[in-house]
């Protein structure tokens, strides 16, 4: 696993010593653009994106703490006046992924206008007219947590393994934008249909080395009045972590959905999968987008 740093810096918003220090660190970060109504190039911001460990990236990271640009935490931390931006990301290799018990499973192909379902039974809505951009892929989500679908051919490759705990509903196909008042169409008349690939069983809530709050950072208490998220530092997608006996006391499972609702309820929750669940879609050639997901002893 490699994590890379990304830092955003407006030259506008911080002291020009600080600014020009960055630069020189890293020169190959300064943005250019023409002065207004002039033809002098001028540098007007300057961003990084290496390894956490680079030589560079530290002496960024120190300049800007001794500057008091990084007190705090959140995955896109925003210093007053939006003057530094850090965020980080795990790169996983395939041995990272092959090496954990469970990872959290998630849709490939994203598309931002998804994520709606069927009132009041609750089945996915696939929009007709996406049907020739999904074309290729095998597994897709979109901007909320609990929404992604497989291929027929997924669903008929999980059918036929020996797996614990699966659920596949159908996707309901519409015509128009995909909402819960737009005629339904027959699959019949467009190709292979689409599954929501999901489980019956339940977790128990992540491990209290998870921080979970609300929106705004402040303690989650209910979901009547907040949304749920969970933090990590500054990493941008945090990684789930559950208390090992509490799983172990669990079922064996292949897939399984996380306790919380990330956002508000219903149908947000995460789904986690098993080694066997992974090592099938490497088999087959699915892709998807998978996180490991860590057991506190």
């Amino acid at each position: 696993m490699q994590t890379i740093t990304h830092i955003s810096v407006s030259a506008s918003k911080i002291p020009d010593d600080v600014f020009h220090s960055l630069v020189n660190i890293h020169p190959e970060g300064a943005g250019k653009a023409r002065r207004w109504g002039l033809e002098e190039i001028v540098i007007t911001s300057w961003k990084l994106e290496l390894p956490l460990n680079d030589p560079r990236t530290v002496q960024a990271i120190a300049l800007l703490s001794s500057n008091g640009y990084l007190e705090g935490e959140s995955p896109n931390w925003d210093t007053p006046r939006h003057a530094v931006r850090i965020w980080l990301d795990r790169k996983y290799t395939k041995r990272d992924l092959a090496q954990c018990e469970y990872l959290s499973f998630n849709g490939r192909k994203y598309h931002d206008d998804l994520g709606w379902r069927t009132e009041p039974d609750g089945l996915p809505i696939l929009s007709a007219r996406l049907l020739r951009k999904l074309q290729g892929h095998d597994t897709v989500s979109g901007p909320r947590p609990g929404w992604n679908i497989v291929s027929d051919r997924v669903k008929r490759a999980v059918e036929s393994a020996d797996l614990r705990h699966i659920a596949i509903h159908p996707v309901a196909l519409v015509r128009g934008r995909g909402r819960p008042d737009d005629p339904r169409l027959s699959w019949e008349d467009h190709g292979d249909p689409w599954w929501e690939l999901t489980s019956d069983l339940a977790l128990p809530p992540l491990s209290p080395s998870v921080q979970v709050v609300a929106q705004d950072n402040s303690p989650f208490v209910s979901y009547e009045t907040q949304n749920l998220e969970i933090r990590e530092g500054h990493y941008q997608i945090p990684e789930l972590h559950y208390v090992r006996s509490e799983i172990e006391e669990r079922e064996p499972f292949d897939l399984a959905l996380t306790h919380e609702h990330f956002g508000k309820p219903p149908f947000q929750q995460r789904k986690i999968a098993s080694q066997r669940l992974y090592q099938l879609f490497q088999e087959h050639g699915f892709k998807a987008s998978w996180i490991p997901v860590r057991l506190d002893d």
